[in-house]
C-alpha cells in the first residue's frame, strides 16, 4: 500500500471528510462511472419517477463502500475495530484483483450497451 494510505486511519473527522471528497468526488474513475450511469439512466424509456428510482439505487450502491464501515462502527461497537481490521487486511491482499474485476465488469457492461445501442 502507498505510504499515504497507511496514515488515513489516524485522520481527524475533518481531514477524513476532505480526503473522502478528494478521493471520491474528484476521482476521474468515479466521475466517468457516474457520468456513464447518468447517461444510461437518462437514455432509457423510463418515466421520470422510474429514472429517479434507478438513480437512487445507483447512489445507494455507490455509497455502500462508505456506509458499510460506518454501520459496522454503529452496530458492532467495541467489536467493530476487529472486523474493520480484518476487512483492511483482506483488501490489502486482494486490491489488484478487486479493482481488475470491477473494471472488467464496468467495461463489459459499457461495451455491451454501446454495441446494443442502449
Amino acid at each position: 500500500m502507498p505510504e499515504w494510505m497507511d496514515g488515513i486511519a489516524g485522520y481527524t473527522p475533518g481531514k477524513a471528510l476532505c480526503a473522502g471528497v478528494a478521493l471520491g468526488a474528484a476521482n476521474p474513475k468515479n466521475v466517468v462511472v457516474g457520468l456513464a450511469a447518468g447517461v444510461v439512466v437518462s437514455s432509457t424509456d423510463l418515466s421520470v419517477g422510474q429514472q429517479v428510482v434507478a438513480s437512487a439505487v445507483y447512489v445507494f450502491v455507490a455509497m455502500l463502500g462508505v456506509a458499510a464501515p460506518i454501520l459496522v462502527m454503529i452496530f458492532l461497537g467495541d467489536r467493530a475495530e476487529e472486523v474493520l481490521d480484518g476487512w483492511k487486511v483482506w483488501l490489502r491482499q486482494n486490491n489488484a484483483t478487486v479493482m481488475s474485476v470491477l473494471f472488467l465488469i464496468f467495461g463489459v457492461v459499457l461495451i455491451g450497451q454501446g454495441i446494443g445501442g442502449a
